[in-house]
């Protein structure tokens, strides 16, 4: 076995923290490389860097995340932990799964086929292509979102779930639904995402516009027991003057008020 400060190359061999043998099969440029993990085949994309430090080397096939979740590569397509469908998918099993997982998330599970991450990974890939299409959205400016959809809102998968800009996701934070109407819904969360909708509307799926839509134009209620806050929060500082704004029509009405002064 080499030391971890030794050059990496093809064929080197070593020991993860939980003894397990893997070898470097690939340079791939950039500084990084291939491993395959003789247990299991598995192969992952690791910085060369990483390579012979145990506690950086895990066999994902194996050392499972959150006692469920693992990810199986290939030489064609290594399981890579940078990219933004695996921190995704690892935040979701996070939520659900971890000992220090928020209160919210205690009844919440992950469906069985998405415990494998290459499941997720396609069904991410698909799901968010014509966010990725887009110029102006950033990869990790997406989200995962369980609440849209669903009669059963404790439960990730492909059929409760879609990716939605985190714009809108914040937007609808904290809504429910109860005998067919939505809960929290306020004039200024309305307006705001009407706002948003008119902004990533082309960019989403047809069938998250609908839902979306449906949320729109189907009779609101709000929870007497939780009024929602503002979602807008505008300030802005022009000439010595700060204007305020919690809704789009105020933040329009400064804007003119600007527009008109120069």
């Amino acid at each position: 076995m080499k030391a971890h400060n030794d050059p990496v190359c093809v064929g080197d061999e070593y020991t993860s923290f939980y003894g397990l043998s893997y070898e470097v099969v690939k340079i791939i440029g950039n500084g990084e490389c291939l491993v395959r993990f003789k247990e299991s085949g598995n192969v992952q994309k690791y910085s060369c860097k990483a390579i012979g430090k145990k506690a950086h080397i895990k066999d994902y096939a194996i050392e499972q995340f959150c006692g469920v979740g693992y990810a199986i590569g290939t030489i064609s397509h290594p399981v890579n932990k940078d990219t933004p469908a695996f921190k995704q998918w690892r935040g979701i099993l996070g939520r659900c799964y971890s000992p220090g997982r928020p209160r919210c998330y205690n009844d919440a599970t992950v469906c069985a086929e998405w415990h494998c991450f290459n499941n997720f990974e396609r069904w991410y890939n698909e799901e968010k292509r014509l966010l990725m299409d887009s110029l102006f959205i950033s990869p990790f400016d997406v989200c995962v979102d369980k609440d849209l959809f669903g009669n059963n809102r404790k439960i990730y998968s492909p059929e409760t779930c879609c990716i939605l800009p985190r714009a809108i996701n914040s937007c609808l934070h904290g809504l429910g639904f109860q005998n067919g109407k939505v809960i929290g819904m306020s004039k200024n969360r309305r307006d705001t995402l009407i706002a948003l909708l008119d902004e990533y509307g082309s960019l989403l799926k047809e069938r998250t516009i609908s839902r979306l839509n449906w949320m729109l134009s189907h009779k609101q209620e709000i929870s007497p027991l939780s009024t929602p806050k503002s979602q807008l929060r505008a300030v802005i500082l022009y000439k010595g003057t700060k204007y305020k704004a919690k809704t789009i029509d105020e933040l329009k009405s400064i804007i003119k008020i600007i527009d008109t002064e120069q």
